[in-house]
């Protein structure tokens, strides 16, 4: 696949925005039995963009569609837990396209989120 992101552009809400950074996800929740599994070893993600609906990964290992990842990440030097429902896992390369959609984002997160769309989105006028 070319580009995973491309294929669900159109469906999108929200403008998403460069956001790299490395994750540690340590609890992956089941979609079928809902089962909530702490890792003994952290799973590493690289984060590629994010909106105000969810975030971009890139992932080793495959991830199955409706599975539930919680891990954290910064914004501003500030970490938020987030917890997010894979809605695609698509193969690169070398590596998986995941695309995940925020699940019940507190609302501080979602304030930081607004904050760097509009100051990536207008290319660091805003700050």
């Amino acid at each position: 696949m070319e580009n995973a992101d491309i294929q669900f552009q159109e469906k999108r809400k929200y403008i998403r925005v460069f956001f790299s950074q490395d994750v540690l996800c340590d609890t992956i929740i089941n979609p079928n039995t809902k089962e909530t599994t702490k890792l003994q070893k952290p799973v590493k993600f690289s984060t590629t963009n994010i909106s105000l609906g969810g975030i971009s990964i890139l992932s080793d290992i495959y991830i199955e569609a409706d599975t539930i990842l919680v891990f954290n990440i910064d914004i501003d030097s500030i970490k938020h837990e987030v917890t997010i429902k894979v809605v695609y896992c698509a193969s690169g390369k070398d590596t998986y396209f995941i695309g995940g959609e925020f699940v019940s984002p507190e609302s501080v997160l979602i304030d930081h989120i607004k904050r760097i769309v509009t100051r990536l989105s207008f290319g660091g006028l805003f700050k």
